[in-house]
Order: structure tokens, then C-alpha cells, then sequence
């Protein structure tokens, strides 16, 4: 198999893997210290992965939506989040999540208030 082909078979499962990770998380709920642990296990799955596919063949894309719900998740207050949510337009960035998505994250903190997640701008 050439370098070029091994590079987009890793893509693909990098991008089959993330979306799986993702709606697999989306069923759990989470407290601070496992939000932590979560951050950790994805950083070394996107290590992994950037390791063998190449750093830009990987962060940016099959794990860009997945890194977003994991920093998100990973707020240690919910105050942080519109400002974070601001940085990644400011600095060109571009946020894959819509903001309900980011809202229904947000809702797997189990120390997080639901109203006033609701109550976010986000605009």
C-alpha cells in the first residue's frame, strides 16, 4: 500500500471513529473529573492518529466536531463558553457545532444548570 493510500485509510477511520465517539458520547452524562478523563483519552486517540496520518490530515478535519464537544464538556464554568464560542469566530476559526448543539452538550455536565444553559447568548 502506498504512503498516500495508508494516509486516507487512516482518515477514513479517524472520520468513522469521531463520528461514532461523538454520538456515543452523546448518551452519557458527565461530571468535571470526567470530562477530564475524556479530554485526555481523546488527545491521545488524535495523537495516535496524527502520529501515523499526519498532524493537518487529522486535527482539522475528522476530529475538529469531536475536539469542540470535549472542550465544551471540559468548561469549567458555563461563563467560559460564550467567550470561547466568540475566540473561534474572532481568530477564523469555525465552530462545527450549531449552538443548540453546543447547548445540548453542554447539558451532559451533571453540574451544570439546565436553565441557565438555556439562557447562553450564543449568537
Amino acid at each position: 500500500m502506498s504512503h498516500g493510500n495508508a494516509v486516507a485509510l487512516l482518515v477514513s477511520v479517524a472520520e468513522f471513529l469521531a463520528k461514532r465517539l461523538e454520538t456515543s458520547l452523546r448518551k452519557h452524562a458527565f461530571t468535571a473529573l470526567g470530562a477530564m478523563s475524556l479530554d485526555k483519552d481523546i488527545r491521545r486517540a488524535v495523537a495516535w492518529f496524527a502520529q501515523r496520518a499526519g498532524r493537518n490530515a487529522v486535527r482539522s478535519g475528522p476530529f475538529l466536531r469531536l475536539s469542540q464537544v470535549v472542550l465544551l464538556v471540559n468548561s469549567e464554568e458555563l461563563s467560559d463558553v460564550p467567550e470561547a464560542w466568540m475566540e473561534g469566530f474572532a481568530c477564523g476559526g469555525e465552530w462545527q457545532l450549531t449552538a443548540d448543539e453546543v447547548r445540548k452538550v453542554l447539558a451532559l455536565r451533571t453540574d451544570f444548570d439546565r436553565a441557565a444553559i438555556d439562557k447562553l447568548t450564543l449568537n
